[in-house]
């Protein structure tokens, strides 16, 4: 058996709509996940091995908490997407 069992799709012809919309968010949010671990090995290198302080590295500190709140976003806009399909 298919993961999709396309019956359902004709079935209900919404659904359509809201399993796009899990694959879109989930791909951002695979995306989301490489960019995070770009930032931390940027911030660990940058403070450990150039022996930077807090000044150097605060831009790459927003960057990443602003990324963990859209990560945040983008999973709470999965889990509901999920339970609408």
């Amino acid at each position: 058996m298919a993961p999709l069992d396309r019956r359902l799709l004709r079935e209900a012809p919404r659904v359509r709509r809201f399993l796009a919309a899990a694959c879109i968010l989930a791909a951002l949010s695979a995306v989301l996940v490489i960019v995070w671990a770009e930032l931390i090995g940027r911030i660990v290198a940058r403070v450990f091995l150039k022996g930077g302080d807090l000044a150097s590295i605060s831009t790459l500190l927003g960057l990443l908490v602003a990324i963990a709140a859209l990560r945040a976003v983008i999973g709470w806009a999965l889990e509901t997407s999920g339970q609408a399909t």
